[in-house]
């Protein structure tokens, strides 16, 4: 028991917010002392038990403590949104007693029903922070619902990588590439339009008074980005500004620099300009609107950061009193075989869906596959590939840029593709790409041709010879 977690000056504080009540003070929240404090009481008294934290059963959700810090009172209302993704005796355990859910916790959950249920669209979600295995479970749930994801901060580093961009000395985990990469695929075939920064503020050493530069694309070696460049911004604000549903959560960069808070600043002056319905969780993205003076432009400004996040990744709070239950296990980062199954499972599921859907469906499943010049990535490809051939009910098309495409062809006619596209802008040679590649058999079709970028697409066209077979 650390005496200075002790909330002997929150029962003085309450004491002056509540002139002419009596404030009781226990020293204890179970046990003889709480108990007899509490059998006291008269009609409008208050009652201030001491920190939950000082005894262990609170955060290991005992169900014993929880039943004894109940029995304390006939009613649990819980206003803690904040507190409510945690589950522990205070918070979920006395849930399945009589419990209710404060105002506060009330509008919490109004609000992110709206946004998730509400039929408007465009829906943009934005998406920062440092790790995308931080956020995967969100990035999951959200792509097939938002039409836009849009990723900044340091995550977004990973996902530059697995789109072939050189990151130099950014941020960047090596566990996160195949989870961009799985995000990417997914987001191709459900519908959702992922954004990565085009531009970026760069320096050579992690200091708020470092000197910067913008770049464009590949980031010099030696070099960190720090904050998303202006083009980045441009882009981003244009999808923003047509938005009917935007919900924000994470910063696009080092906000806590002034030099690198631009892209976070301009975020929350979109959001707040856009007339969207608009939902801002995050410490650092609420922080950003309300030092702009924008929190009353917000629609619903969440107070829980963590709690907001666990609604995102489409899991009940534990501690609602509706669904009070034990704290499911967190997403973890998933290994290479879960990988491997989430993205077959997930593009043979959205094939089922297009092919049950009017009009017949589609003629066939294509594969995006990204090596972003390493080699872990490229070499689960074919496993992916060879999952997805096994639920296929039709054409396996392979769209890839690699940096080996010979290799890759080699790996992936093995797998039982039956088409292979190439972009020309990763084959060190295509001319000679293209006959060794033949040389595998007249099954594997082979057309290299440039990228083609999509609308408000993150990376910029390049002109390119194409070869056809």
């Amino acid at each position: 028991m650390d005496p200075k977690q002790s909330l002997t000056p929150v029962w003085k504080r309450l004491a002056e917010l509540l002139p002419g009540k009596k404030v009781g003070f226990a020293k204890d929240c179970i046990g003889a002392e709480a108990a007899a404090a509490t059998a006291a009481l008269r009609a409008g008294e208050v009652l201030l038990l001491e920190n939950v934290r000082f005894h262990p059963g609170d955060e290991k959700g005992d169900p014993n403590f929880a039943k004894e810090l109940a029995s304390l009172g006939q009613l649990y209302v819980n206003d803690a949104f904040g507190s409510s993704h945690r589950a522990h005796g205070s918070v979920s355990g006395v849930a399945v007693f009589p419990s209710a859910a404060g105002l506060l916790l009330q509008r919490e959950l109004e609000a992110f029903r709206r946004l998730i249920e509400d039929p408007a669209t465009p829906f943009v979600a934005i998406l920062g922070g440092s790790k995308v295995s931080d956020k995967i479970a969100v990035v999951q749930n959200l792509v097939g619902k938002v039409q836009y994801l849009v990723i900044g901060g340091a995550m977004a580093y990973a996902f530059c990588r697995a789109s072939g961009q050189e990151v130099g000395a950014s941020k960047s985990d090596e566990a996160d590439l195949p989870v961009a990469m799985e995000a990417m695929a997914k987001s191709r075939f459900e519908g959702t339009e992922l954004l990565i920064p085009v531009d970026h503020v760069v320096t050579q050493k992690f200091a708020s008074d470092a000197p910067s530069q913008i770049v464009e694309g590949n980031i010099p070696e030696g070099w960190m980005g720090l904050d998303i460049g202006p083009q980045t911004i441009a882009n981003y604000s244009a999808v923003i500004a047509d938005a009917k549903k935007v919900v924000w959560n994470g910063p696009m960069g080092v906000f806590e620099f002034d030099r690198f808070a631009e892209g976070t600043r301009a975020m929350a002056r979109a959001v707040a300009d856009s007339g969207a319905f608009s939902y801002v969780g995050g410490g650092d993205s609420v922080a950003a609107i309300q030092k702009l003076g924008f929190g009353d432009r917000v629609s619903h400004l969440s107070t829980g950061g963590g709690a907001s996040l666990e609604l995102l990744e489409g899991r009940e709070l534990p501690a609602s009193p509706a669904c009070a239950r034990a704290e499911r296990p967190r997403e973890r980062c998933p290994s290479r075989s879960e990988s491997i199954r989430r993205s077959s499972r997930a593009i043979s599921e959205s094939w089922d869906r297009r092919s049950s859907g009017a009009g017949g469906g589609c003629d066939g499943l294509h594969l995006d596959v990204m090596d972003g010049h390493f080699v872990p990535n490229l070499t689960m490809g074919p496993d992916v590939a060879r999952a997805v051939r096994r639920r296929a009910k039709t054409t396996l098309d392979c769209h890839l840029m690699v940096t080996d495409p010979i290799a890759a062809a080699g790996w992936f006619a093995a797998a039982g593709v039956d088409a292979i596209t190439f972009h020309c802008e990763a084959a060190r040679d295509p001319q000679a790409a293209s006959a060794a590649i033949r040389k595998l058999g007249k099954r594997v079709g082979v057309s290299l041709k440039p990228a083609t970028p999509s609308r408000r697409s993150c990376r910029r066209s390049r002109t390119s010879t194409t070869f056809s077979s």
